[in-house]
């Protein structure tokens, strides 16, 4: 394998965007034991789980019917602006992937590691090993205005006929229309692979080529009936199918690590690279211990809700709701809701220099907003200058009520999108299973729990990496199923309850005053 695709060289020294890590904002808290004694019976496993803004490496055990997790190293994921584009900077990201795992193997000799990510992003690939362009980043704007072009060729019914993915300017398929105008040299060329970012670390780590299905569910190339590539769209849209490797399904093992890297990184050959979820909202989603009729609610950068089913829906209206079917573990469809999360709340950390905890204290100052902003508007998308785009959009730059109106607002969403899921299934739900990193936010759960009017199940923190785990354990055969995995999920963390604590018609009232100041109630 050519050194290049380790050591792919990106212009560092151009001045980086920095984005807050969640979990760092909130002070890192893991909801889990930590450091435990291992089971010498079951070995641990390593989940990589990489957001869009950082990354940790964590050691996952079994202990009396318990995950058991354990911090390994924990690092930032911070952009790169060279050549006019916002790149994701590999070679420091996969430099931090290598340390994770020889710190883990110098604490217990694991049996096996998995890689999650964030969707959509990807990196052109030589089979002899070099990247050819990227990986860039989703929040380049070098997508705006491709959708409409490239529906010229496939219009958007058929699109959400053949892929059921909320078409979003961010989604693979236009990010690929979008290099074809710069790079129209590369769409005659057949000795490449597109590669999802962790089917990117998986190659870098194992030297094979694959496309997980869950996260090749996020590309909008995926039929969601067949659990495959849509090979005639991707003939429709001029985009060679040599490019996209065999789909797997996760759970499958890839390989060993190469033996040069073992030697660079004096680790054991015997360590299996498992394709886990790729997708971390798939990951995520393994792990929320559901209760009866609930949404999940995975809450990072991203907040995405959803149901699981067990077929896609593909219908006009739930095109027109821009709701999308990804698939999880197990061939499940989470359909689901793509919603601008805690992004809103970085930007705001980094821009005041504040925690988390400090900007939710000024925020509880504020008893409400009088008006609401759509967390997914154009504006709100680019970073920089977050507070002063929120304050204009409800025409008061008052700290504690541009603060409070964040929070509000993503329940709003929260409330909006859910109403759209419960429409499109004709299910009720009664719960919402609230995991990730926004479960630290008792402000923003209570919020939720209010504006919804459903009750909260909120944990695990580490959702991610514990679903990561779990699909390792299951290929490994320590776990017989979802359904195991998830009971001890129950057993190993702190689920907190939240129930509303205002009325329907408070919650009514303020909901069409959120459709009012948004225009979402057209």
């Amino acid at each position: 394998m050519s050194p290049n695709l380790i050591y792919f060289i990106l212009y560092t020294k151009i001045r980086c965007i920095s984005i807050q890590n969640v979990l760092k904002c909130y002070g890192v808290k893991n909801d889990c034991e930590t450091k435990g004694e291992f089971d010498i019976n079951i070995k641990p496993v390593l989940a990589v789980d990489i957001g869009a803004s950082g990354g940790r490496a964590i050691l996952c055990s079994i202990k009396d019917n318990k995950f058991i997790l354990d911090d390994i190293h924990r690092f930032t994921n911070e952009p790169v602006l060279a050549n006019g584009l916002l790149y994701w900077n590999f070679p420091s990201l996969f430099e931090d992937i290598k340390l994770g795992i020889r710190k883990a193997a110098e604490i217990v000799d694991f049996e096996s590691l998995g890689i999650d990510t964030w969707g959509v992003d990807f990196a052109m690939v030589s089979h002899s090993g070099e990247i050819i362009e990227g990986p860039v980043s989703y929040r380049d704007g070098r997508t705006g205005g491709v959708p409409d072009e490239l529906h010229k060729t496939v219009g958007s019914a058929e699109f959400y006929i053949r892929t059921g993915n909320q078409q979003m300017a961010i989604n693979t398929v236009y990010q690929l229309a979008a290099l074809r105008k710069v790079r129209p040299d590369l769409f005659a060329l057949l000795d490449y692979n597109v590669l999802m970012m962790p089917d990117l670390f998986n190659y870098a780590l194992t030297g094979k080529a694959a496309a997980e299905l869950s996260i090749a569910s996020t590309t909008q190339l995926l039929n969601p009936q067949l659990r495959d590539w849509d090979y005639e769209l991707m003939d429709l849209l001029g985009y060679p199918r040599a490019w996209f490797p065999p789909i797997v399904n996760p759970g499958s093992v890839l390989g060993g690590l190469r033996p040069e890297l073992c030697s660079e990184i004096s680790v054991s050959r015997d360590i299996k690279v498992i394709n886990t979820c790729g997708h971390d909202t798939a990951c995520a989603a393994a792990a929320a211990p559901f209760e009866e009729r609930s949404l999940f609610l995975s809450s990072g950068t991203w907040m995405l809700i959803g149901a699981m089913l067990d077929e896609p829906v593909l219908t006009a209206e739930s095109a027109a709701a821009e709701l999308s079917n990804e698939v999880g573990f197990g061939g499940k469809i989470r359909y689901l809701k793509n919603i601008t999360g805690t992004w809103l709340l970085q930007q705001s950390a980094e821009e005041l220099r504040l925690s988390f905890q400090e900007m939710e204290k000024l925020a509880k100052e504020a008893t409400t907003c009088l008006n609401y902003i759509d967390p997914d508007a154009r504006e709100f998308q680019s970073p920089g200058e977050m507070l002063a785009k929120i304050g204009a959009a409800i025409g008061n730059n008052e700290l504690k009520t541009v603060l409070r109106c964040i929070y509000d607002s993503l329940a709003m969403k929260v409330r909006y999108s859910a109403a759209q899921i419960e429409k499109n299934t004709g299910n009720v739900f009664i719960n919402i299973n609230m995991v990730g990193g926004g479960t630290q936010s008792a402000l923003l759960c209570q919020t939720i729990a209010d504006i919804t009017q459903r009750t909260v199940y909120a944990g695990p923190v580490e959702a991610t990496a514990m679903g990561n785990a779990i699909v390792q354990f299951i290929a490994n055969g320590y776990i017989s199923s979802i359904a195991e995995a998830r009971e001890m999920v129950r057993n190993s963390v702190k689920i907190t309850v939240y129930k509303p604590a205002i009325s329907a018609s408070a919650a009514d009232t303020a909901y069409i005053s959120f459709l009012k100041s948004t225009n979402l109630g057209r």
